[in-house]
């Protein structure tokens, strides 16, 4: 069995690959600046709010939920602890659920 020889840094100044390419991947180029899709965005809720299309959302004139409150790292879990419990009744202690230990 014939072993392959372990891949050697190049230097600096070493030759590239066939055809000039370098190995990785560049970045592309977006097809549209973001100052463009920022206008189109405007544009559609300009014309949304004309068309009365976001005047009966659920909550409006209603405080966000939390909003004062300090950031958590965790907030998605509580929020999750918090509608199992509303849907499913009270979760049961975590020391039942893991088991005892001795």
């Amino acid at each position: 069995m014939v072993t392959p020889e372990p891949r050697r840094a190049k230097a600096p100044g070493a030759p590239r690959p066939a055809g000039g390419r370098r190995r990785y991947a560049t970045r592309m180029k977006p097809l549209l600046p973001r100052s463009a899709i920022a206008r189109v965005a405007e544009k559609r809720i300009r014309e949304a709010i004309e068309a009365g299309e976001l005047d009966d959302l659920p909550g409006l004139g209603k405080p966000i939920a939390g909003i004062d409150e300090p950031y958590d790292p965790l907030w998605w879990v509580k929020g999750w602890m918090q509608r199992v419990e509303r849907e499913h009744g009270p979760l049961p202690p975590l020391r039942s659920i893991r088991g005892k230990r001795e």
